[in-house]
């Protein structure tokens, strides 16, 4: 190999190795987990108010599960194909279903909190 070649591809198997132990190690084993939430009338950690849209309802559940909770999630979605109750107590479900993905790592805490796994 020519020296002219090393100097080409030193400074460039540098930039690689730089590259590769510049990524982000968060401690969390990457496998990942969907869990869901029925939503309940008034019954929920994330708010003592009834939200009045699903961008409201995500905004508050959004809010709890990164500030309150320290917990990274991805796939926050909302959907209506839960089992409403029909009734107004605090702890009837509304029939909306609130679905994230998060690491294997939360799942304590996620369940302490009402989450199921899907």
């Amino acid at each position: 190999m020519k020296i002219g070649n090393i100097k080409f591809i030193l400074p460039l198997i540098f930039i690689f190795f730089a590259i590769v132990a510049c990524e982000k190690d968060d401690g969390l084993t990457g496998s990942k987990e969907n869990f869901y939430y029925e939503e309940t009338a008034l019954n929920d950690p994330w708010d003592g108010k009834p939200p009045t849209s699903d961008a409201e309802l995500k905004a508050f559940v959004s809010e709890y599960l990164k500030s309150t909770l320290g917990i990274e999630f991805s796939h926050l979605s909302i959907t209506h194909d839960g089992t409403a109750e029909g009734c107004f107590a605090p702890h009837c479900r509304t029939g909306r279903i609130i679905r994230i993905e998060a690491d294997k790592a939360y799942q304590d805490v996620l369940i302490e909190n009402g989450f199921k796994i899907k």
